[in-house]
């Protein structure tokens, strides 16, 4: 599975079918070798960001009139093609406020939009790798981890829309991908760098 195909823009949807919003970042912790999904960000619809169910759960970033929701991922049901289902309804969300101490922490995580998508790849040396096209996620066990990093020309063209194009004509573009066991990320330098030489890739 791949960050960008596989989850962003889906709509989300509650237990009960309500539609929270459209799926706008995952948050990972990065203490793991591989890290698991802690959060999926909800850019949530306007009429849902004024209730007053959901304001206790608009946390963290209000960016012009958008409100985004932090759902833990624990809460998620089953990814579909076109739709992301939850365990629970959004009063249930609410009601489990007080559970969600980790919330307060989930700034302190990483964003694999903001913080790993579209950025620089540099070697050990420092040198200029690539940039990050996509990211590669895969079920380990109960739970979807992040295990590398795809600088390849199939990221770009999965997120223009046009891979599944050349896969209907018989066209396989190889995958360039690097483990994540290979990166050492850093918020304050704002690119990814490799624990390794670029020679060695």
């Amino acid at each position: 599975m791949r960050l960008c195909e596989n989850f962003l823009g889906k709509t989300v949807v509650t237990a009960e079918g309500e539609k929270l919003g459209k799926l706008y970042d995952i948050i990972v912790d990065p203490k793991h070798v591989f890290p698991k999904i802690d959060f999926i960000v909800v850019r949530a619809r306007r009429r849902n960001s004024e209730r007053i169910s959901l304001r206790k759960i608009i946390r963290s970033v209000k960016l012009g009139r958008k409100s985004f929701l932090y759902i833990p991922w624990k809460y998620v049901d089953e990814v579909e093609r076109k739709r992301i289902l939850l365990r629970v309804n959004a009063e249930r969300l609410e009601e489990m406020w007080d559970e969600f101490s980790e919330f307060k922490n989930a700034k302190k995580k990483y964003s694999l939009v903001k913080d790993v998508l579209d950025e620089q790849v540099v070697d050990s040396d420092g040198r200029f790798i690539d940039r990050v096209d996509d990211v590669k996620i895969e079920q380990v066990g109960r739970t979807l981890r992040v295990i590398g990093l795809d600088i390849g020309i199939e990221g770009v063209l999965e997120r223009l829309g046009f891979e599944r194009i050349l896969k209907n004509i018989g066209i396989k573009l190889p995958e360039k991908m690097i483990p994540w066991y290979l990166v050492k990320l850093s918020k304050r330098a704002r690119r990814i760098q490799l624990k390794v030489p670029g020679e060695i890739l």
